[in-house]
């Protein structure tokens, strides 16, 4: 038979085996969640077409960090739009990320939007975008222009000169600014005007603006000091526009 003492010995040990067993289930906290946070420290329109956002993914536990993000574009109205998917991030407890793109087929980026950026672990934040401060002028297809309003026509020329030796032209040159662009049509009778027709990302018709003086545009310049816009047609005859006005 076993000594009183012995037997309080042997259910000591048989306490602190029990012990050793349980403990490490719980120590560390290793069926614990860890917490991510994303982060954009940049989120911006340059020329009404090319996006950046950056920013970073950070995570408590170095073991486990977020690998990728999907950036979406967050319209004023309507549904989010895709910008990027799973972009890759390195394998670090705060992992950077940088990605510049445009929208899909290359619209204009709308007016009053914001990024939305998640990572693969389900976490997400959002910014608005900040968009340039200055008009932009793009050489644009004709081909792309909006179905012109009833009286006006898409009729760019190549110069000043026009019709001849400058003929037609197969671009216009259209200012984009606060995600709208600006086409600038002449009216079918051949007025001594033009028509600034204004369109969003969706290539509706949102404003028109009539400019007398000139016709058959073939160069808009801006003047950054003045902050305006001067469209120069037939003979280098010019209108100019305050940039306020282009809304």
């Amino acid at each position: 038979m076993l000594s009183y003492h012995k037997k309080a010995i042997l259910m000591a040990l048989g306490f602190l085996v029990q012990v050793a067993v349980v403990n490490p289930i719980w120590a560390g906290g290793d069926q614990a969640s860890p917490s991510y946070t994303v982060k954009i420290s940049t989120a911006s329109v340059q020329n009404n077409l090319s996006i950046t956002v950056a920013g970073t993914v950070q995570s408590s536990r170095p073991t486990q960090p977020a690998t990728a993000v999907t950036i979406d574009l967050l319209p004023a109205a309507g549904a989010a739009i895709n910008l990027v998917t799973n972009f890759p991030l390195p394998a670090l407890q705060t992992s950077p990320y940088s990605w510049t793109g445009g929208m899909p087929g290359g619209v204009v980026v709308p007016a009053g939007a914001s990024v939305r950026v998640t990572s693969n672990r389900q976490r997400k934040a959002v910014a608005p975008l900040v968009y340039a401060a200055i008009p932009v002028v793009n050489a644009v297809a004709t081909s792309k222009a909006p179905a012109p309003p009833a009286g006006d026509k898409v009729t760019c020329m190549t110069g000043p000169n026009s019709p001849s030796p400058d003929g037609v032209s197969s671009t216009c040159p259209v200012l984009s600014f606060h995600g709208l662009n600006f086409w600038p049509m002449s009216y079918s009778d051949n007025r001594s005007a033009i028509d600034v027709v204004a369109t969003n990302a969706a290539g509706t018709v949102v404003s028109r603006q009539s400019l007398n003086g000139t016709r058959y545009i073939w160069q808009v310049t801006v003047d950054t000091k003045a902050q305006t816009v001067t469209f120069y047609g037939q003979g280098n005859a010019t209108a100019a526009l305050p940039w306020s006005g282009l809304k």
